[in-house]
């Protein structure tokens, strides 16, 4: 009986074990780099959202738009 509690208690503890080998530092880095990653493609995407009007370069048309205009 003994026997099988304590196994039941050592199941419940390996994932902290596994907690304690985890290198903290590397993971938050990629965290971090995941992160940018995701918002610069965010910004660059939908620019509209992250920056005001004045910020956002307009549509250059074609040469050929401004030959039709005139």
């Amino acid at each position: 009986m003994f026997r099988v509690i304590a196994q039941a208690v050592s199941l419940i503890f390996i994932p902290f074990r596994r907690l304690a080998e985890i290198d903290y530092q590397r993971f938050a880095s990629e965290l971090f780099l995941a992160f940018g990653t995701v918002a610069a493609a965010s910004v660059h995407h939908f620019p509209d959202r992250f920056l005001s009007k004045d910020d956002v370069p307009e549509e250059q048309g074609s040469p050929d738009d401004d030959e039709a205009r005139s």
